[in-house]
């Protein structure tokens, strides 16, 4: 992670990630406009992925699709599990978006499901305070008739097999969502970066920023905080003693953190970020107040000559 401190040498971190029963909390999420991307995964052929929402309903223009063959499509909120098969021929793929801007606090909270002798890289999303969708879709990528890529769509007790049809899933605030990614083969020592953020050799290129990356535990303790600088710094920046509870300030789109990757390992998640920020590791500032002081005192004798 390079963060570049305004007027201060560049400060490298490496990716926050988390612990056991840690998760990572990304914070002040910020967008412009309706349906920008927050995550996009293309998976490779022979890939198939699992989602489990525990509470989520189908998106309006998908139950309206799918009531025209199948009109005891359940629309209520309860909980839904969609599976794409693994088949040579087809591709899956996941959009994760936000359906519309918030100015509420809101944030992403990411973390391994652990579970024991996991041979499967997967992790935990839940989304509070923001409108999220996600769309799954398994596409063909041969000319072969013969595959057989009917996906498992299962809302509460009803259950269908779905056919090259793409779903889009809209899940409740607060609500846990697992992403189980099946692989044919799968080094849980080394990181599976299956989505793409800010990306431009994928061809996906999103605005995603966030105000505020950090590790909470159960107690929602932080150890680890990033804060986005303020757009202009003042030399008594009145917020560091805030800071270092937690409290992050208000920052605009220009100034926020910028996603860069999302790792999972077999007990971890990780996120890279550039931008300017504010840093606290292992429950230490890097820019606290004394320490800022001193380095403007140290420009001052070099700009005087002492």
């Amino acid at each position: 992670m390079y963060l570049y401190p305004r007027g201060w040498r560049i400060a490298q971190h490496a990716p926050l990630k988390t612990a056991i029963n840690q998760k990572l909390w990304l914070g002040s999420i910020i967008s412009g406009r309706d349906n920008e991307t927050l995550f996009e995964y293309i998976g490779n052929p022979n890939q198939s992925i699992q989602v489990h929402f525990d509470k989520a309903r189908l998106d309006d223009n998908t139950a309206n699709l799918l009531k025209h063959f199948l009109p005891d499509t359940p629309t209520s909120t309860q909980p839904i599990n969609f599976n794409t098969i693994q088949n040579k021929d087809s591709k899956t793929f996941i959009k994760i978006t936000l359906r519309k801007p918030t100015v509420m606090p809101n944030a992403l909270y990411l973390s391994p499901d652990l579970i024991p002798n996991k041979t499967q890289p997967d992790f935990k999303l839940m989304a509070a305070g923001l409108a999220i969708a996600i769309e799954i879709a398994q596409v063909k990528t041969t000319e072969n008739n013969d595959s057989d890529d009917k996906n498992s769509l299962v809302i509460g007790n009803w259950h269908y097999k779905l056919a090259g049809i793409p779903v889009t899933i809209i899940p409740e605030n607060n609500t846990n969502i697992v992403f189980r990614f099946s692989l044919t083969e799968w080094n849980p020592e080394k990181p599976f970066e299956p989505f793409y953020i800010n990306n431009e050799n994928s061809g996906v290129i999103t605005a995603q920023a966030v105000g505020t990356i950090a590790t909470v535990d159960k107690q929602q303790s932080i150890e680890d905080l990033l804060c986005a600088t303020p757009k202009s710094e003042k030399i008594l920046w009145l917020g560091s003693r805030s800071f270092g509870k937690g409290a992050c300030p208000k920052v605009e789109k220009s100034t926020a953190l910028k996603l860069t990757v999302f790792s999972i390992g077999k007990e971890t998640v990780q996120i890279s970020a550039t931008g300017h920020a504010w840093v606290k590791i292992n429950g230490e500032l890097t820019r606290d107040l004394y320490t800022y002081l001193k380095h403007i005192l140290e420009k001052i004798k070099q700009l005087s000559n002492w």
